[in-house]
């Protein structure tokens, strides 16, 4: 490391490997996904004398950690968007971080919305019975932005009104696992919230069938970062459930328009909107019109895809091949 730095190189890389394999590829354009990447990629190309056309995708901790990350990488990830670069993003949410953190052109930010495997998701809209458990479920890791703590604090207030026949499955893992399970028995809702732990991307399809309703509480953290997208949301209504977002981030952009029989945006970091939320769609699902929430996911879906991101993505190379 020491010595690539006084070189002037990036650390941590084996430039001369790095010089073959660019040398032996020959690329038209490098895809660098995550800012990280490219930076590093700045160092490679350096060291080859090489100016290969460059796209960067930004996913959200490259852009809002930039002042943390690596030695003069804001600096550098400006001066390489300069040059034969573009860059993508999830949503315009980001697209705005990213302009702002870089100072870059706006016009070199591509949105693209992140797809998704539809194959492995089927629909199977969840009828429900008023006295039923009513089941709710959220997927993603325990850590502060994803707010499952409210979840469990909306548990208690709606036990507080007399309403205890809601079940929370908690799917996955991280720093926040301890306090969430101490949590949940401080508010003595513990019976009433399962922690899976971490699974297999192949088994959401079995959570999702398994729930009435999917909820996902992200909020913004003190130093900007927040949802920047959200494909778990995505994976919800392509298994046939309606969501419940809040209004931070990038995940109202999913949407083609917010209805509210099948979304619905509450404010961040509160339990008690979250708690409506579920009051109402325990009202609303038993009369749900499935017809009607079929064709409102066929327009969220149009939207956001595989084949249609994959198409903006290589228009973007063609872009980048033809030098704009």
């Amino acid at each position: 490391n020491l010595f690539n730095i006084i070189r002037g190189l990036g650390h941590n890389t084996d430039y001369k490997k790095a010089l073959i394999f660019i040398n032996n590829l020959s690329p038209d354009v490098i895809h660098c996904h995550f800012g990280t990447a490219a930076y590093f990629n700045y160092f490679i190309q350096k060291y080859a004398k090489t100016e290969t056309p460059l796209l960067i995708s930004f996913h959200g901790f490259d852009v809002f950690k930039s002042d943390l990350l690596f030695r003069n990488y804001k600096k550098i990830i400006h001066k390489m968007v300069e040059g034969r670069c573009l860059c993508t993003c999830p949503s315009e949410f980001l697209k705005l971080a990213v302009v702002e953190k870089f100072n870059i052109p706006a016009e070199k930010v591509f949105v693209i919305p992140n797809g998704f495997n539809q194959s492995l998701f089927s629909t199977s809209v969840r009828r429900y019975a008023p006295g039923e458990t009513f089941e709710l479920l959220n997927i993603g890791r325990f850590i502060d932005l994803k707010g499952q703590r409210y979840l469990i604090e909306m548990l208690a207030l709606l036990k507080d009104k007399g309403i205890d026949n809601v079940h929370l499955t908690l799917v996955g893992d991280g720093v926040n696992i301890d306090a969430l399970e101490s949590l949940s028995r401080q508010l003595e809702v513990s019976q009433q919230v399962t922690f899976t732990g971490a699974i297999q991307h192949q088994e959401v399809a079995r959570f999702l069938a398994k729930s009435h309703l999917y909820m996902h509480p992200s909020y913004t953290l003190d130093d900007g970062t927040a949802e920047t997208f959200g494909v778990v949301i995505l994976e919800a209504l392509a298994t046939g459930k309606p969501v419940v977002i809040t209004d931070s981030g990038g995940m109202t952009e999913i949407f083609p328009n917010i209805n509210s029989s099948f979304v619905k945006v509450v404010e961040q970091k509160s339990a008690t909107l979250l708690a409506s939320a579920v009051l109402d769609f325990m009202s609303e699902l038993p009369e749900m019109d499935e017809m009607e929430f079929i064709h409102y996911q066929h327009a969220v879906l149009d939207k956001n895809n595989l084949e249609r991101s994959s198409k903006m993505v290589v228009d973007c190379y063609h872009k980048l091949i033809s030098n704009f």
